[in-house]
């Protein structure tokens, strides 16, 4: 569907095959064919393995495994009957983390309907980023049908009834997805929009474009259509037109914008909450975040993630800010924090089945407002992207599972409470959260008679 899927190069049984040029095509393939490929990678990352397949008058499964010294990854594939021996369905697996050096793609056939197994061509690994990106996708690298293409404006006219048109393209996050065309009108009809996942061949989104000559404003104005949620991976984007005229549309500038999602976090009147989101997410400016990084008797350490610093997925912390609610966005990556004990609950409301089965942030003492991690009860709840502490991380040399933990700032071995930084309390020694003394006018958290403060 589109160059990137014909321009690696590999090596067949020693001899160069260009996939430029169209590749090999094997054919009469058997019930027991296996082909071995092998290809030198220059450079680790991630990639995307293709292949076109052509069947006759059968079906069939192939398993195609791919290794490189330790690496090893499999997937089996479904050939379809095509009604020719000519190499024209698509298939694609994904390879990430695929190492630098010798790769060995070997095909299998594992079943066949027929005496042969059907033709395959036009192998190919490139890297992910190689596609064409979902926000600007190449008009020129689409297949159609009743659909004439316009090469010098890169756009495609003259749809009419039944007309189809297909494309690829990757997309790099998972979000709420736009699809943005430039129209002109023609007759009104329907464009009927479907996205599928090349690697796992499921659709994933259907959309039905009203066309209509008030939304057309001209090729570069698009018209902008909400799809839905689009997760991230190769897509193929395919149009079908439908319209009680001659000719539907003409369009172009075709492209797809996806808005990742974002989470928000509200902190209490204590100035603590925890936080655990399945995407890795930036600490917003005035939260400062904590992990669990030792489990002691009756306490456990928290060690400082700074606001501003991208966190990697799944990640539980404790946050520390004033009260207030607080958006989280989603960024491409983050760091992983090592020896953190706080797990993120990320797949809906928690239940713990046994008491003590986890322990959750927090009011340990309703006197002094002292925030702690305390012992669910049997059939207790965490709610949705909160942090929890395991049973299983206490050191097995902890006498009795207790009830509650008190939460200690590095070195700093006070019980913690936020407090408001205008109290009377802040008017002796001051201390930062690395036991160094500080002046009366220092902002941010300090320690004051073992205490821990937010000073505005």
């Amino acid at each position: 569907m589109q160059d990137a899927l014909t321009s690696g190069h590999l090596t067949l049984n020693k001899c160069d095959v260009a996939g430029s040029s169209g590749g090999l095509v094997i054919g009469s393939t058997s019930k027991i064919s296996v082909i071995t490929l092998k290809l030198d990678n220059s450079k680790e990352g991630d990639y995307i393995l293709s292949f076109m397949s052509g069947a006759q008058d059968l079906t069939a499964t192939v398993k195609v495994e791919v290794t490189s010294g330790a690496y090893k990854v499999s997937k089996d594939f479904n050939i379809e009957n095509t009604g020719s021996w000519t190499p024209i369905s698509f298939h694609c697996m994904e390879l990430n983390n695929l190492p630098s050096g010798e790769v060995t793609m070997t095909l299998s056939v594992t079943s066949t309907t027929g005496k042969y197994a059907g033709n395959y061509g036009k192998f190919c690994v490139v890297e992910a980023s190689s596609y064409d990106q979902i926000s600007d996708i190449d008009l020129s690298k689409g297949d159609h049908y009743i659909a004439r293409y316009e090469e010098k404006n890169n756009n495609v006219g003259y749809c009419r009834d039944g007309a189809t048109a297909a494309y690829m393209a990757y997309n790099s996050i998972t979000g709420d997805a736009t699809i943005n065309v430039g129209l002109t009108f023609s007759s009104p009809g329907t464009i009927t929009v479907t996205v599928s996942d090349a690697i796992t061949e499921t659709v994933e989104l259907t959309k039905e474009l009203k066309i209509t000559k008030d939304i057309c404003k001209g090729y570069n104005t698009p018209t902008p259509f909400p799809l839905g949620n689009l997760t991230q991976g190769l897509k193929i984007i395919k149009f079908t037109m439908a319209t009680a005229g001659k000719y539907l549309c003409n369009y172009a500038n075709l492209g797809i914008s996806v808005v990742p999602p974002s989470f928000d976090a509200e902190v209490g009147q204590t100035g603590f909450a925890t936080i655990g989101f399945p995407y890795a997410t930036t600490l917003p400016a005035g939260v400062t975040g904590y992990a669990v990084t030792g489990v002691t008797n009756t306490a456990v350490t928290l060690t400082e993630v700074p606001s501003g610093t991208n966190i990697a997925a799944n990640t539980g912390l404790i946050i520390v800010a004033k009260q207030g609610s607080y958006t989280f966005p989603v960024v491409e990556s983050g760091t992983e924090i090592v020896n953190n004990k706080l797990v993120a609950n990320t797949e809906g409301v928690k239940t713990a089945t046994t008491e003590g089965e986890f322990y959750v942030l927090a009011v340990t003492n309703e006197q002094t407002k002292t925030v702690g991690l305390a012992k669910i009860a049997q059939n207790g709840t965490l709610a949705n992207n909160r942090a929890y502490m395991p049973e299983s991380v206490i050191p097995k040399n902890v006498p009795a599972q207790p009830a509650t933990f008190r939460l200690v700032f590095g070195d700093a071995t006070m019980v913690t409470e936020v407090g408001d930084g205008d109290a009377e309390a802040v008017e002796t020694v001051v201390y930062n959260l690395a036991g160094q003394r500080v002046n009366d006018n220092a902002k941010g958290l300090v320690v004051v008679k073992g205490r821990v403060y937010l000073k505005k």
